[in-house]
């Protein structure tokens, strides 16, 4: 009965904020981005080169989005009125926390996943090979810390516009001010695990640190988990 529940909730979250034509403008835009740059590097052993450039775009793209989508979700409950309707019924709140959290998140990580996935067959790439992985991992972990800051930010303020307006303007003034070697950005996260792994790999003349790759993957984990720890808390018991 339980996991019934929780997967109504699921079900609920899916239908009410991704709906027409929110889902349909996400696949759209993301399969513009992705795919929008054109195919420079041509020669075999560099040409998963071709799916680095596209990420600096897609950290900018995704702030907005998801910004939008998590604010959507959980302020726009509290601007409506429609959270004392859902708590009104016999839900725990911690199910209905992580009812959203869960949706969102992986819709829109699902939606990258699928179209960065269409430049395998593209570019005739390896589904092993290693070089694919790193702007997949840069951009998972740019897209929790986006995640747990808009729904803390959501939690706190609880106004749709405004939190929208807060979330998505001091992440992207930190990606425009902290640059792009910075593991406090988002594309300086991605710069960092993408050359990693290039060195690693391939031997190239790069010279990422190991710690710097491990501070580049911890940090927004550390980030992420402390966020929505709080915000789960808050949601369950002080709010």
């Amino acid at each position: 009965m339980a996991r019934n529940r929780f997967f109504k909730l699921i079900v609920w979250e899916f239908e009410e904020f991704l709906s027409f034509p929110v889902l349909e403008f996400l696949v759209a835009s993301t399969l513009f981005l992705v795919l929008f740059f054109p195919i420079t590097h041509y020669q075999f052993s560099s040409i998963w080169e071709n799916l680095y450039r596209s990420n600096s775009v897609l950290v900018i793209f995704m702030i907005f989005i998801a910004c939008a989508i998590f604010s959507r979700s959980f302020a726009g409950t509290f601007d409506k009125g429609e959270i004392k309707m859902l708590l009104s019924f016999p839900i725990k709140r911690w199910k209905l926390f992580l009812a959203k959290v869960i949706t969102q998140f992986f819709v829109l990580f699902a939606i990258y996943l699928a179209i960065f996935s269409l430049n395998i067959p593209l570019l005739g790439l390896n589904l092993f090979e290693p070089m694919l992985y790193a702007p997949i991992l840069g951009l998972l972990l740019h897209l929790l810390v986006v995640c747990s800051v808009t729904t803390a930010v959501s939690l706190l303020v609880k106004k749709e516009t405004i939190v929208i307006l807060i979330s998505a303007i001091s992440l992207f003034g930190l990606e425009t001010i902290g640059g792009k070697e910075n593991f406090f950005t988002g594309i300086g996260r991605s710069n960092v695990i993408f050359d990693f792994f290039r060195q690693s790999i391939l031997n190239s003349s790069e010279s990422i640190a190991v710690n710097d790759f491990v501070l580049a993957i911890a940090f927004p984990i550390v980030i992420s988990i402390v966020l929505f720890l709080i915000s789960l808390i808050y949601f369950s018991f002080l709010m």
